[in-house]
């Protein structure tokens, strides 16, 4: 298989704004593998918060590329092959392990979720998130995204953010999720989590820092909102340390290493008795269309980051009355589109 790579700057419509970071730009990377006359597409969206840029995803790329030519296309040894050379670099595993489902899935002309043999399952809805920013800001934001998803995830985790909590939950019905992305300490969570009990709020995720085990089992004794963990956990290894003191577990591509990681987390959490969702980074439709293929074993979907670009470069995975549909195409059914005039 020939691997081949292009970096990817991506512009958001608005700053994202979360406790930890801001950003109006990100630079992603495209991953392509070829075999024959088939060429499978990925994206590695890498996060600083685990150690990973489009600089080492490419380094990491170009140290992959000359093992892969005498790779077998099968997804277990292909990730035997990227465990043993790499370490950590989980973006840049997912991009390539994504390409590679592609290109198996477009070699048997079945869309990825029935090579995969999963079940054919209802749209799923998708919640929109509301980056952290003024009051005023946030709650037209959310006023506006109310037109088009019933799901709204709040961002929260800095001292002053329940004031856009409680406006935006005045605006209607929609169901709402509080992520706070580990921002606040224990007292503040287990205060702040009293007030959301009140409001229509379907779950708070990592509410505190990560690997706060003792923090968390007090929140679990002192609150009754469900709490879903992301940042606690990458993959697989992490689920039996949480196993009882949450609810659920936030499973993404980027943070896991792909496909094959991603279908392991997901039933190392069944077997402990977790609720599962698929969550996403600031991604193109590429890697958001991959996670989305995935949606039958999820109970709940928080895919929106190709949503919240300036422009999206690819198209896949579609927005209808805020549920995700699923192109009919082989593969992750992705194709590029024609470049705008103003980008």
């Amino acid at each position: 298989m020939k691997l081949n790579w292009q970096e990817l700057r991506v512009q958001l419509r608005d700053p994202f704004r979360i406790a930890r970071e801001s950003s109006v730009q990100r630079r992603n990377v495209i991953v392509t593998l070829e075999q024959g006359a088939i060429a499978g597409l990925g994206e590695a969206a890498p996060s600083a918060y685990y150690g990973e840029t489009a600089d080492t995803v490419v380094e990491t790329l170009e140290r992959l590329a000359p093992r892969l030519e005498a790779i077998p296309p099968d997804p277990a040894t292909m990730l035997e092959a990227m465990e043993t050379c790499l370490e950590g670099q989980n973006a840049a595993k997912a991009g390539v392990d994504i390409a590679l489902h592609d290109l198996l899935a477009k070699a048997k002309d079945l869309p990825l979720w029935r090579y995969l043999g999963l079940p054919a399952s209802k749209p799923i809805a998708t919640s929109f998130t509301i980056a952290l920013d003024t009051t005023e800001r946030m709650v037209a934001r959310a006023r506006d995204a109310l037109a088009r998803y019933s799901i709204i995830k709040v961002k929260a985790g800095l001292k002053e953010d329940m004031a856009a909590v409680l406006a935006i939950s005045a605006l209607g019905p929609a169901r709402l999720r509080v992520d706070a992305n580990g921002g606040w300490s224990v007292d503040e969570a287990v205060e702040k989590i009293k007030h959301l009990e009140k409001l229509n709020v379907e779950f708070v995720e990592q509410p505190i820092a990560a690997g706060n085990l003792a923090g968390l089992e007090t929140l679990r004794s002192k609150t009754s909102l469900p709490i879903m963990l992301d940042e606690d956990v990458l993959g697989p290894a992490d689920i039996p340390a949480v196993a009882g003191l949450a609810h659920g577990i936030n499973v993404k591509l980027m943070k896991c290493g792909g496909i094959v990681k991603a279908l392991s987390t997901i039933r190392a959490a069944r077997e402990h008795g977790l609720g599962v969702m698929l969550g996403c980074m600031i991604e193109t439709a590429v890697g958001i269309t991959a996670a989305a293929h995935l949606t039958p074993l999820a109970d709940f979907a928080d895919l929106d980051g190709n949503l919240l670009l300036a422009w999206d470069p690819y198209q896949g995975v579609e927005v209808s009355r805020g549920h995700l549909v699923l192109p009919a195409e082989p593969g992750l059914g992705v194709r590029r589109r024609e470049p705008r005039g103003d980008v």
